[in-house]
């Protein structure tokens, strides 16, 4: 009799462990699942921010006199700037990564030649100088030609793409084994100038006949 009391006792106590296990399983086998990694874009930088690195480095070998915090409180205005220059430019037949690249050219302009190294960049003054600019290709066949802009030697050779005022301005290529070609070239508000040219190979000095003697 005392047994038969027990047997819904132990069922119950059965049932108990049998749920228990069962709960624990299913808790192990959530845990287990690997956590879902971030998109792998996520870790890239897109081409603003990357532009942004870049100009900042070239910005400071040029200049070692401004301040890393004034770069840094420049950022949110030259990201602010570039994304509303886009429809400037977009307006004018240029993408959004020819606004970006405008817009770094007048950021490192205004910072190496014409702000003090603490003044404070206004994004007034950025967007009121890139919108002004034209852009100016430069191109020579063969290409890795040296460029000089009115007397200035340029870091870069051709192929090479910059972004200036409006103006006239004397460029020349030259490069090794070939004639040096010079010429004028007019950069416009808001439009594309491409300045190509294709150089002419040096060649050599005759060889001087040598006249027979007289006997």
């Amino acid at each position: 009799m005392r047994f038969a009391k027990l047997i819904p006792i132990l069922v119950v106590i059965i049932l108990m462990l049998t749920i228990g296990i069962s709960f624990g399983q299913r808790s192990r086998g959530k845990s287990a699942r690997p956590a879902r990694r971030a998109p792998r874009h996520a870790s890239y930088p897109n081409p603003l921010q990357s532009m942004i690195r870049d100009t900042i480095d070239d910005i400071q070998e040029a200049c070692p006199d401004v301040n890393p915090e004034t770069l840094l409180a420049d950022v949110p205005v030259v990201t602010e700037s570039a994304i509303e220059l886009r429809d400037v430019f977009f307006d004018r037949g240029f993408g959004n990564s020819e606004a970006y690249e405008a817009t770094m050219y007048g950021w490192k302009q205004l910072r190496i030649t014409q702000l003090k190294p603490s003044a404070a960049l206004t994004p007034k003054q950025l967007i009121s100088l890139v919108s002004g600019f034209g852009k100016l290709v430069i191109k020579s066949s063969p290409y890795g030609a040296l460029i000089v802009i009115d007397g200035k030697i340029l870091p870069d050779k051709t192929e090479h793409v910059r972004w200036e005022t409006p103006g006239t301005y004397r460029l020349k290529l030259t490069l090794d084994g070939y004639e040096s070609h010079e010429d004028q070239c007019v950069v416009e508000e808001g439009k594309a100038t491409y300045f190509v040219k294709s150089l002419n190979p040096i060649k050599p000095p005759k060889a001087r006949q040598k006249r027979p003697r007289k006997p």
